[in-house]
């Protein structure tokens, strides 16, 4: 169902966001076990390792937040543009894509 929300209303932010969730997830766990691995052997190199990136992500994520509150009105308008072409389809019962993208709006 998700493929045709996305297909009618051509919002590809979609899958996007559920890709970089992924990545995210896979980079906080190789931050996590290089952390890890360097408390367990003491070695200094890996802690150093370990906080750089750590305050790389903190900066980013800082950077994102500020990006997200100054830009959520464009977000918004985007999405709602995108809902909207999804109504131009719906009295057309034919169309099933649309019909279940109207429903998932409901």
């Amino acid at each position: 169902k998700a493929e045709a929300v996305v297909g009618v209303a051509d919002v590809h932010l979609y899958y996007s966001g559920c890709y970089l969730m992924m990545f995210c997830g896979a980079v906080m766990f190789a931050v996590g076990f290089v952390g890890c691995c360097g408390a367990m052997m003491e070695q200094k190199c890996l802690l150093g390792t370990y906080f750089v990136i750590l305050a790389i992500l903190f900066i980013v994520e800082v950077g994102l937040g500020i990006f997200a509150a100054v830009a959520h009105h464009k977000v918004d308008d985007v999405i709602r543009e995108a809902f909207n072409k999804t109504l131009t389809h719906g009295n057309d019962t034919t169309n099933i894509e649309a019909q279940s993208a109207i429903s998932m709006q409901r």
